[in-house]
């Protein structure tokens, strides 16, 4: 949990991509499978 909270503290290299990469790829993915 240590990385993981310096990883959006670096949205100024580009996290938002992981950040917004990993949550949406995990809910868009079931929602894209179910439709």
């Amino acid at each position: 949990m240590n990385h993981e909270i310096k990883e959006p503290i670096n949205h100024d290299e580009g996290t938002t991509s992981t950040i917004e990469v990993q949550p949406i790829t995990s809910e868009q993915y079931t929602h894209v499978e179910e439709q």
